[in-house]
């Protein structure tokens, strides 16, 4: 089974992306505090009924390992999220995963207050490297501090 990136399957929010309504409305957790695998992130936050991520496939960054024994500044580019009031109705979900070229804890503190104009911008360099892929799209630039959740999943049978 070939190893697909669920990338569109996850709801990501740019640390540059959140308009300042969404300002103290989104509470992170950053993975530091994840005592957790890829693969048990995306089968507890991702994936409904039905469907399992093929074991030995999840990784973070290209590491399997629990999150949380990253290096901090790497382990912080991907969390947990939940939203609410205005954020809960702007972004229609109550909380996933979060990935972030940065810390995602600095999505909390970023803000604008007449959006694009007038932003406080949060940046963390990680150091995490480039993703060859994106290196294609952005060339010749080139990318940084990638953060990459990627696994295989096998749906379930459909009975019928």
């Amino acid at each position: 089974m070939k190893v697909k990136k669920i990338l569109p399957n996850i709801i990501i929010i740019g640390c540059f992306l959140i308009p300042g309504i969404l300002f103290g409305q989104v509470a992170v957790i950053p993975g530091s505090m994840i005592d957790m695998t890829p693969e048990e992130l995306i089968n507890t936050y991702l994936l409904g009924s039905g469907v399992t991520v093929v074991p030995g496939t999840a990784t973070f960054n290209g590491n399997p390992a629990t999150i949380g024994t990253n290096p901090s500044l790497i382990a912080n580019q991907i969390g947990t999220f939940t939203t609410q009031g205005q954020a809960l109705k702007s972004i229609g979900l109550q909380g996933g995963i979060i990935l972030c070229s940065g810390n995602v804890s600095d999505v909390s503190t970023f803000y604008c207050n007449n959006p694009p104009h007038n932003c406080n911008p949060a940046s963390t360099s990680t150091n995490s490297g480039s993703d060859p892929d994106l290196n294609i799209l952005v060339d010749p630039f080139g990318s940084n501090d990638k953060s990459i959740l990627e696994c295989g999943f096998q749906p379930g049978r459909q009975n019928g």
